[in-house]
C-alpha cells in the first residue's frame, strides 16, 4: 500500500470519528467548518469521510 493511499485512508477515518462524536457531543461541533447545526455537520463529515476512503482504495495516488 502506498503512502499516499494511507495517509488518504487515516485522514477519512479520523474525519468519520470526528463526525460520529459530534452526533454524541453536539459541542464538537464547533471544529467542524460547515453551515447548519450539529448533527447536519456531523452527517456530512461522515459522507466526506466515506468519500475520502473510497478515493484513497480507488485511485492510487504515487508519493516519491
Amino acid at each position: 500500500m502506498a503512502l499516499g493511499t494511507l495517509i488518504l485512508l487515516i485522514i477519512g477515518i479520523l474525519i468519520i470519528l470526528l463526525g460520529m462524536g459530534t452526533l454524541i457531543n453536539p459541542n464538537l461541533a464547533r471544529w467542524i467548518n460547515l453551515p447548519g447545526g450539529p448533527h447536519l455537520k456531523a452527517i456530512i463529515s461522515i459522507i466526506v469521510g466515506i468519500i475520502i476512503i473510497i478515493l484513497g482504495l480507488i485511485v492510487p495516488i504515487p508519493m516519491t
